[in-house]
């Protein structure tokens, strides 16, 4: 099975989207590839050799570091990999403190916010993905039916991208 997970964009250039072959139903033997595209044209530009990423739920940019972050979620919850975002090959592995779903970088912050595994909850990671505290921001159960997907965010407001299950491809949309 194929499908896409994960993408982040630089905010200028380009989007970096995750192509993933699923291993079912363990996914302990997926693959990934990641699609560089230009964001004027929409063309693919690059693609990665296929890469271990695991689920690969979700993806930020870091444009100091210049590396795609990817957030693995099943089965290594508390694992990322960094991705140089031109060449689209791993730099290094990080191990977190806490098991996550989802990743997003705030530059203004020099930080991370990660949504916590299992829980609809987040917390804050320095840029060496360090917890910054013990804060833990709860999240609401109103829609506790949705699959939470990943996160983003603007300089005011985090946003997570749910979904409710019913959609299943183009036609449905449609109808």
């Amino acid at each position: 099975i194929r499908g896409f997970q994960g993408g982040c964009s630089d905010g200028a250039r380009y989007y970096y989207n995750i192509c993933m072959h699923y291993d079912l139903p363990t996914q302990e033997h997926n693959y990934s590839r990641i699609a560089k595209i230009d964001l004027q044209t929409g063309q693919v530009v690059r693609w990665s050799e296929p890469l271990s990423l695991d689920h690969a739920n979700d993806a930020t940019y870091n444009p100091h570091t210049n590396e795609i972050i990817v957030c693995h979620n099943k089965p290594r919850y508390k694992h990322l990999t960094a991705i140089d975002a031109d060449t689209l090959t791993p730099t290094r592995g990080i191990d977190l403190p806490v098991p996550i779903y989802a990743i997003e970088y705030n530059e203004a912050r020099n930080a991370y916010a990660v949504g916590i595994s299992g829980t609809w909850d987040y917390r804050l990671l320095d840029a060496d993905f360090r917890l910054i505290d013990d804060k833990i921001f709860r999240g609401t159960t109103l829609t506790a039916r949705y699959t939470k997907q990943g996160m983003c965010a603007d300089d005011e407001l985090i946003y997570f991208i749910l979904w409710d299950g019913k959609h299943k491809d183009a036609e449905d949309f449609q109808n």
